[in-house]
């Protein structure tokens, strides 16, 4: 059976498009003039539902509705031809499983989505997964999902999304914007992981899998050429070095002209100059032994990830870098700065798994990992060629962790048992060359934050999933956490003043799960889950104040995952409700942001995910989300709107006089409840859909090509849901055309991401007064292009 859906774009314009029910699922999109004469809002309807409105309903509509005309499964081709979606194998739950046999909210993008989607680190993965933002501000990765990640830029801050490489956790946010290349897949788990991952894990985890070494000689090279001078060179190499040992070469290098100019001294702003490499060697000599490790390096050295300014939060307020003869960029992706603006990066990693197989059902594993990090950023937190406010920024760390695993599946039961170490070393070194406070005199005093933060955590854990029935399974898990974290080193004030600091904190969790699921054939699942997540306390380096205590969130999650039509049509759904207690957020106390537990906040709303093989080379895919993460409470001061020093500011509502209540810790600002408002980088709405097509041609020529487009309704980037701190809703269209040449091998990649050039902020800071309320900014990167050419073998 096919549908009717008739398209009015202009009157008398109208045209008929035939869909199949799963293509098109009855919707129906106009376009009309008003009673005025002006062009009326794109407005899609649902059959039996409501009619929304968006300047964006109609490219994202049509992107899910441009299949083409052909029948589902058996209706145009046999089931054979339409083929079934293949299984993807996961370890999110610390096993080998099937996807969709793992009771739990969780994504998979395989390396050939990975390849489609041009996704090349942390920051291309955003939109792919539903709920799930992500973006850098001068290197530091920001992760959220279903509204919760990290909101601590500090030195020590960690984030509330967990990030794993290989099993080993990443746990520093600066650590976690390395390149992606020779990937397996990516797990992305949405909600607290507090069992199976422990700490910081309140919002989900995102786990990195690399290539392993295989026994057949293989690998691959790909170079790229594309817009802003980009040049990348891409491979692998690998296969049996010696009887049951088989090793792997992987790395990848790359080179781009900056996004935009420092128009003081002509240097590249927003490029790229990285590279990386891995060395993995696997022991698969033996049924009983096996033996995994991995190296890595990855080197960075340009000004990525930068601040821009993009205008002023509070205009009755001069910028004193202003008054003082700076100015801002015309072109708000450039800089007009006096500093030389780098951002240095290098990271070694190694990792090492041993598995022991005691018996058929009996295993014993040892995951072993070492991090180490040197890092040094140059910015200009005032974006002028005014020398105003410079920050200069060293961090060196060192990371050890060990887990043991146990598991063991008897009769009707599959159990794991773990215990887990982590210890970690960070030095952090802050120069900020900057005015004295609440002045317009420029001088040059230095504020510095020094420390040292060591931290130490154990956990013990243990999770047992019963099979009740062939149809009902009963999973319950406990994670027992202790966290340690100590410090040493001083502030030094404008005045020269020194303020010591030594802190000392101590912090221990309980973090159950309980998992109900049903299936009630062998192609659905449905399940229920309450779980518990704990992040653990925060010591900010060289910052004044008292250690944070953790953060904790209970999640209540109802999920189903099915598949029909021989397989050739899969969905995942699942809603949520998660309440957030002692919210680590950070708020202004006598001048500065400090992290403290001030809130609590609840997020709910539903996920989807669909998959399609529609026959005949067609295929569909779709993700969306709806979220709803609001603070409960949260007291706090919006320093943008200040009392002054000098004459008294205008009563007005953009500039208040207000006074500062003493149950707001005497911190400068206007006195502000931000209960109700929304959190951070958690847009309503989000949806990334994706229409494939592949085939093969007589001669052995074959041709893959994939259109994505990506939509998010506004989002805040602070607590006060400000505009001045917001990005509207966008949508993105990506492309690419992949031409395989006969013998399967050789093949050309032509791609396109942001194809529409949509001007986007990931990320915005609101200075506060002493710096002018100056809006600095990321940016998404504009329209990007190339073709790639790459061999197999």
């Amino acid at each position: 059976m096919q549908v009717a859906i008739t398209f009015t774009l202009s009157q008398p314009t109208k045209f008929n498009l035939y869909v199949h029910p799963l293509q098109g699922l009855l919707m129906s999109l106009t376009k009309n003039r008003n009673c005025e004469g002006r062009p009326s809002p794109h407005r899609t309807k649902i059959m039996g539902g409501k009619q929304m409105i968006s300047k964006y309903s109609t490219p994202f509509v049509l992107a899910a509705l441009m299949v083409p005309s052909v029948a589902f499964a058996q209706d145009a081709a046999s089931a054979d031809d339409a083929g079934a979606i293949a299984d993807i194998v996961v370890t999110a739950q610390k096993r080998s499983e099937r996807l969709r046999d793992i009771p739990i909210a969780v994504s998979a993008l395989t390396s050939e989505q990975l390849k489609d989607a041009q996704v090349n680190d942390i920051l291309s993965v955003a939109s792919l997964a539903p709920g799930l933002q992500v973006s850098s501000a001068l290197g530091t990765a920001r992760v959220f999902i279903r509204g919760i990640g990290l909101t601590n830029f500090a030195a020590g801050g960690e984030s509330s999304v967990a990030y794993h490489v290989n099993g080993v956790v990443v746990a520093r946010p600066t650590a976690q914007t390395t390149s992606f290349y020779d990937l397996e897949r990516i797990e992305v788990l949405r909600g607290p992981q507090g069992t199976l991952y422990g700490r910081n894990a309140t919002g989900g985890s995102l786990n990195v899998i690399t290539k392993r070494p295989t026994k057949e000689f293989s690998g691959y090279a790909e170079v790229t050429l594309g817009n802003y001078s980009l040049m990348t060179a891409e491979g692998a190499i690998g296969g049996q070095i010696l009887p049951g040992l088989n090793a792997r070469l992987a790395g990848r290098v790359d080179r781009r002209d900056g996004f935009g100019k420092n128009n003081v001294n002509g240097g590249e702003i927003d490029d790229e100059n990285i590279n990386s490499f891995r060395v993995s060697l696997d022991y698969v000599g033996s049924d009983v032994l096996g033996v995994a490790l991995t190296y890595s390096r990855f080197e960075r050295n340009d000004a990525g990830g930068l601040f821009h300014a993009i205008g002023i939060g509070n205009p009755l307020v001069v910028p004193p870098e202003i008054a003082a003869g700076g100015n801002f960029a015309a072109n708000t992706r450039d800089l007009d700065s006096e500093v030389n603006i780098k951002v240095r990066n290098v990271i070694d990693q190694a990792s090492g798994e041993v598995t022991l197989n005691i018996a058929d059902d009996i295993q014993i594993k040892s995951l072993t990992g070492y991090l180490k990090q040197s890092r040094f950023s140059a910015g200009d937190l005032n974006a002028t060629r005014v020398q105003f406010l410079r920050s200069d920024n060293t961090d060196n760390t060192k990371q050890f962790t060990q887990e043991l695993q146990l598991t063991w599946d008897f009769n009707n039961f599959k159990t794991l048992f773990g215990a887990y170490y982590f210890h970690e070393d960070i030095f952090a070194d802050t120069h900020v060359q900057g005015p004295v406070a609440y002045t317009n005199v420029l001088k040059r005093p230095f504020i510095v934050f020094n420390g040292a933060l060591t931290s130490k955590s154990y956990a013990f854990f243990g999770n047992v999933t019963w099979n009740i029935t062939d149809q009902f399974a009963f999973t319950g898990g406990l994670r027992y956490s202790h966290d340690q974290k100590d410090d040493a080193g001083y502030q030094q004030t404008p005045t020269g003043a020194v303020i010591p600091l030594a802190r000392h904190g101590k912090w221990s969790a309980w973090t159950p799960r309980f998992t109900l699921e049903y299936k009630p054939s062998n192609r659905t699942m449905i399940y229920g889950t309450v779980t518990r997540g704990y992040k653990a306390g925060v010591i900010n380096i060289g910052s004044a104040g008292n250690p944070v205590n953790p953060e904790f969130v209970w999640s209540y999650e109802a999920g189903v995952k099915t598949d029909a039509f021989d397989g050739a049509l899969s969905i995942n759904a699942d809603v949520f409700y998660t309440t957030i207690s002692d919210l680590q957020v950070q708020r202004p106390i006598n001048g500065t942001l400090v992290t403290v537990n001030a809130a609590k906040a609840t997020t709910k709303g539903l996920e989807l995910e669909a998959n399609a093989r529609l026959g005949g080379g067609f295929g569909f895919h779709l993700n969306a989300a709806y979220v709803d993460a609001k603070y409960d409470r949260f007291d706090t001061a919006n320093s943008t709107f200040a009392p002054r020093v000098g004459p008294a500011p205008t009563n007005t509502p953009i500039d208040p006089v207000c006074a500062v209540p003493a149950n707001t810790d005497s911190r400068p600002g206007c006195y502000y409840n931000a209960a109700g408002n929304y959190l951070t980088s958690a847009p309503k709405y989000q949806a990334e859909t994706a229409l494939s097509y592949e085939t093969e041609f007589a001669n052995g020529w074959g041709l893959r090509a994939r259109v994505q487009g990506i939509y998010e309704s506004k989002k805040y980037f602070n607590e006060f849901n400000e505009a001045i701190a917001m990005q509207g809703e966008t949508f993105t269209l990506n492309a690419n055309l992949r031409v395989n040449l006969p013998g399967d091998r050789l093949y050309v990649n032509f791609w396109g991401r942001n194809l529409t050039d949509e001007y986007a902020l990931t990320f915005v800071n609101v200075t506060s007064r002493p710096i002018g309320h100056v809006r600095l900014a990321t940016l998404a990167p504009p329209r990007t292009f190339g073709a790639s050419l790459g061999f197999k073998f």
